[in-house]
């Protein structure tokens, strides 16, 4: 009786660490972690519709890059799936720069600056609670990425 109590423990555990692991992985880039935590404080209401299904693969593969240029490209598809009425109206003048941008960086600094710009324009009202407690700290990560 013993044994195969002992063995139904170690499934447990074994498939308990796994989904921990799959639920709390930490992105290869810094500036892909700050990014994808930038994203979950915001509100359901900033994204387009189709994001709630979207969203998961995004994450996934944010998580999964380990170079500034592809962080810079999930950072674009962040944005274009952000509403134009949660973002400041002078968003519309900066938006073709800012993309340029996103599509020229090289480094995990350039694209940590446009993640904070983007953030910047992103209306107080479409994030949650939680984040304006954080979004001092969360800028100084961002700052401090070389």
């Amino acid at each position: 009786m013993k044994k195969p109590l002992l063995l139904l423990v170690v499934a447990l555990v074994t498939l308990t660490s796994k989904s921990f692991a799959a639920k709390t992985r930490i992105a290869a880039n810094p500036v892909a972690t700050l990014m994808v935590e930038f994203e979950s404080n915001l509100k359901w209401s900033a994204v387009v519709d189709n994001w709630k299904t979207a969203r998961a693969a995004w994450v996934k593969s944010a998580n999964a890059c380990t170079d500034a240029p592809s962080v810079a490209k999930k950072l674009v598809e962040l944005e274009i799936n952000t509403k134009w009425k949660d973002v400041n109206p002078k968003w519309k003048a900066r938006r073709d720069a800012w993309i340029k941008e996103c599509a020229a960086a090289k480094t995990n600094s350039a694209v940590a600056k446009l993640l904070v710009e983007f953030e910047s324009y992103v209306a107080w009202e479409s994030v949650e609670e939680a984040w304006k407690k954080r979004r001092d700290g969360w800028i100084s990560a961002c700052a401090a990425v070389k």
